[in-house]
């Protein structure tokens, strides 16, 4: 229960249920899919191409990945990005780790590559530190 939420496992699920995800790193969208298969590892989704709140195609999700409800998915990605922020911090101890930290982390505005929980654990231990740094108008994940 590390991600705040417990996990599924094929008793929990049907075919037919709806479960939540987070689509990918490309997009990071919350989605919805409609189980069409129950493997033991993993389940096979489709999605609702008209509807915004799923996804086009169809994909293989391990049951750690996924969520009855989109609370449970947004509260799990909440605790996983707080772990890593908490990692990441740990890493900026003194004013030298705080300027190398960027130099090893891309805290950048690269689009898919952009590590936003790198960018807020710098901009947060940075203010620990008495620094108000300002990346790039404050890039923030929605």
């Amino acid at each position: 229960m590390e991600r705040g939420v417990e996990d599924l496992n094929k008793n929990d699920i049907k075919l037919g249920d709806n479960v939540w995800f987070c689509e990918n790193i490309w997009s990071a969208r919350i989605v919805y899919g409609i189980i069409e298969d129950i493997k033991d590892e993993y389940i096979l989704v489709h999605g609702k191409s008209y509807d915004n709140n799923s996804f086009t195609g169809k994909l293989h999700k391990m049951f750690n990945d996924v969520f009855k409800t989109k609370e449970q998915c947004l509260q799990a990605i909440k605790t996983k990005n707080d772990l890593i922020i908490a990692a990441y911090k740990e890493e900026i101890t003194d004013i030298k780790s705080l300027i190398n930290f960027p130099l090893e982390h891309n805290v950048g505005q690269c689009e898919e590559y952009t590590d936003y929980e790198a960018i807020r654990a710098y901009k947060e231990r940075a203010a620990e530190l008495g620094f108000n740094i300002d990346l790039e108008n404050s890039i923030e994940r929605d």
